[in-house]
Formats: structure tokens, C-alpha cells, sequence
């Protein structure tokens, strides 16, 4: 479909003028890639943080640091969760200990047991609905471990904050990037058409587009996403409720932030 005669024209430039961009671009796409590089890894950090207080959720009555359940020359640990249906077999059973931490369908369970007995508790263990559970290498309580999940949080919140407006700041560059990436274009082109003319395999003197072209194209792309507005949000107020203001990330992003 062609542009209607009101619609913006892209200003002609010459290639001189197209290659001024180029210096400038370079600075330009190597910051918005080190952003990018670490608003990549403040979410992944952030998505698994949550995901780590989710797991410790449901053990937050355990009022022992989760570091201090470990076997002993004489006393087996067995951390799990069982179905509530099986825990008046597991109450059957003598020669182990037991400790309920939450009242569900899928309950928490401490077992313990003589080092003796830890092999008939393996066998019983494979009798009913039973699932292995261990902690993350975290100091502390359950409970005290999530409070410092949801700091953590919310520290990478303001970290995302500022890596995002650090990114709006280059919103005016895209024409800048464009530019260069025309230019480093002409001149592969350009270098391909002349390998061929003379028969040669590969240009002469590179065999593919140069890591600057491939960089500024990145660039490009991550601020044509930046820019337009993100259609949808997932919320985070069930997992974080620290979390008080909205991150805006790019859609590609694994997770984002809504207001809280």
C-alpha cells in the first residue's frame, strides 16, 4: 500500500551524510545492548526470586532455620510433602517422628527417624503420595527467607525502574541507528557485488555482516519495541506486594510488572 501524500517522507540523505551517523551509532547501539543485557538479567533474577518465595510459602510455620534439618550419624531427616489423605498412615508408623507445617490437600511434612530405620521409611515413603522437598541454600527461617526474597524484589524493581528510563533516553536515536545501519548495509553490499564480479567465494574482505551491522540491527529493533506502548501486563501483586510502582519492559520479556 502506498503512503498518502500527507503521510511523513523519509528525508534523502547521501551516503556521506548516512556514514556521519556512524560513530555515533556505535556509542549509541553498545549502551542500548549493555541496557538490554541487564534489564535481560534483573527479570530473570526477579522471575526467580518469586518463584523461590512461592515454593517456601507454604513452610513458613517451620520456626527452625531450614539449614538446621540435616542428617546426623544417628537421626535421618526425610523433607517432603505428602497428601493429607496419607498422614494417618503416617501417624501409623512408630518409628518415625512427624511434623505438619500447613493444613491442605498437600501438607509440609518433617519426618525423622532412627539412621537405622531410614531405609524402611524409604520403602514406605514409595506407599503413599509423597513428594521430596529441599530447601534452597537460604540462611534462616522459611518465613525470614521470604521478607528477604520480597526486599530483593523490590530492589530489582528500582533497578528495572532506572534501566528502563535510561532506555527511553535513547528514544530519539533511532533515526541515528538507522542511518548506520544503512550505511554498514551499502558497504557489505557493495563488497558482496564486487566478490562476485570476481568470481571470488566470499567478499574480500569479509564473509558476512560485520558484529557493528549485526549490533546496530539489535538497536533497532530493541527501540522500535521500546516505543510503542505493551499490550498487555501480567500481575505481580499476588507474588510481590512490595512491588509499588509499574515497570514498563519490552513485550519479548518473560515477565513484566503492573501497579500495585
Amino acid at each position: 500500500k502506498k503512503p498518502g501524500f500527507l503521510s511523513p517522507q523519509k528525508r534523502e540523505m547521501t551516503l556521506a551524510a548516512i556514514r556521519d551517523d556512524v560513530p555515533k551509532a556505535e556509542s549509541t547501539a553498545s549502551e542500548i545492548e549493555s541496557l538490554l543485557h541487564t534489564q535481560t538479567h534483573l527479570l530473570a533474577e526477579r522471575e526467580k526470586a518469586l518463584s523461590t518465595r512461592e515454593t517456601l510459602q507454604p513452610w513458613v510455620r517451620l520456626s527452625v532455620p531450614m539449614s538446621s534439618i540435616k542428617n546426623t550419624p544417628r537421626v535421618h531427616y526425610f523433607i517432603g510433602l505428602c497428601a493429607s489423605k496419607d498422614q494417618p498412615r503416617i501417624d501409623a508408623q512408630e518409628y518415625i517422628a512427624v511434623e505438619y507445617y500447613n493444613e491442605s490437600t498437600t501438607v509440609p511434612t518433617v519426618l525423622a527417624c532412627k539412621e537405622a530405620d531410614a531405609r524402611n521409611v524409604q520403602n514406605f515413603l514409595k506407599t503413599i503420595d509423597w513428594q521430596d522437598f529441599v530447601f534452597p541454600k537460604m540462611e534462616g527461617t522459611p518465613g525470614q527467607a521470604i521478607a528477604s526474597i520480597e526486599q530483593r524484589v523490590a530492589e530489582i524493581d528500582e533497578e528495572l525502574l532506572k534501566t528502563q528510563a535510561a532506555l527511553e533516553e535513547h528514544g530519539d536515536s533511532i533515526g541515528v541507528l538507522q542511518n548506520a545501519f544503512d550505511a554498514e548495509t551499502i558497504d557489505y553490499d557493495r563488497l558482496s557485488a564486487k566478490s562476485a564480479l570476481t568470481r571470488s567465494k566470499r567478499p574480500s574482505r569479509r564473509s558476512g555482516p560485520s558484529p557493528m551491522h549485526t549490533a546496530l540491527r539489535s538497536a533497532i529493533r530493541s527501540r522500535a519495541r521500546n516505543r510503542r506502548p505493551s499490550s498487555r501486563t501480567t500481575s505481580s501483586s499476588s507474588r510481590s506486594r512490595k512491588c509499588r510502582r509499574s515497570i514498563r519492559v519490552p513485550p519479548t520479556a518473560r515477565s513484566t510488572a503492573r501497579r500495585t
